[in-house]
């Protein structure tokens, strides 16, 4: 199991969509953040999972939120480049290699 590091860049993008649940609805930026957790622990668990976008990039989706993480395997962590909303241009994580 490797251990996730968040660039500063994703923990923005993940406080903004979490703040924007929020203000839809109370508690539902708890559950989106739950669920980013819940999918950042299969990438630890298993960092090959997520779908290869990029020769270093792979792309895990969120099963109940049109978000998706950016990251890559490195050899003593695994780095989370973004969390991003699936309808945002899709190659907007290059500008964070």
């Amino acid at each position: 199991m490797l251990p996730s590091f968040l660039r500063e860049e994703a923990r923005r993008d993940l406080q903004i969509a979490a703040n924007w649940y929020e203000a839809r609805q109370r508690g539902l930026g708890d559950v989106f953040l739950d669920e980013f957790l819940s999918c950042v622990d299969q990438v630890e668990e298993l960092p090959q999972s997520g779908e290869r976008i990029d020769a270093d990039v792979r792309r895990m989706l969120l099963n109940r939120f049109p978000y998706a993480i950016f990251y890559t395997i490195e050899p003593t962590h695994i780095e989370v480049l973004g969390v991003l909303h699936c309808r945002r241009h899709p190659e907007i994580w290059r500008s964070r290699l």
